[in-house]
Order: structure tokens, then C-alpha cells, then sequence
């Protein structure tokens, strides 16, 4: 369907398109991603993973975060 260009597919039995996907976070590089954006989460022992809400908030702000994007994807859907 992308191929074609085509963005819907009619048949007798289903239906089908092609939908955007919400953006979501991609991690490049964890070293690069600033030590603001990794938070430690409850219980003990304190281990630090990167926030991927506090990025995606930033970027969507228009920040830029080293070692993070915005990616985008499509996925099909049938009826």
C-alpha cells in the first residue's frame, strides 16, 4: 500500500488503511542523554534509567536532547 501510494483498501470482507502512530522516544546513545533526564525509580537499590516521559515532553517542546529523538511509524489497520 505505501508502495502505491494508496492509503485505504477496500474489499468485500474487510477494510484496511494506513495510520500514524503516536511519536515515541528513541534512545541513540544512552551516554549522551544528560543526567536531567534519568531518574532513579522506588524501590531500593537506587538503580538511574532514563526518563523516556521527560524526554519525550522535551522534545516535543522543542528542546534537544543529545543521544535522543522523535521517531515516527505508521501501522496497518484492518477492519
Amino acid at each position: 500500500m505505501q508502495a502505491t501510494g494508496d492509503k485505504d483498501l477496500v474489499g468485500i470482507e474487510f477494510e484496511a488503511h494506513i495510520q500514524g502512530k503516536p511519536s515515541a522516544v528513541e534512545i541513540s546513545d544512552p551516554a549522551l542523554v544528560p543526567a536531567d533526564y534519568w531518574v532513579t525509580p522506588e524501590p531500593k537499590p537506587p538503580v538511574a534509567a532514563i526518563s523516556k516521559k521527560l524526554i519525550g515532553d522535551a522534545l516535543k517542546a522543542g528542546l534537544v536532547v543529545p543521544g535522543a529523538s522523535l521517531g515516527t511509524d505508521k501501522k496497518l489497520v484492518i477492519k
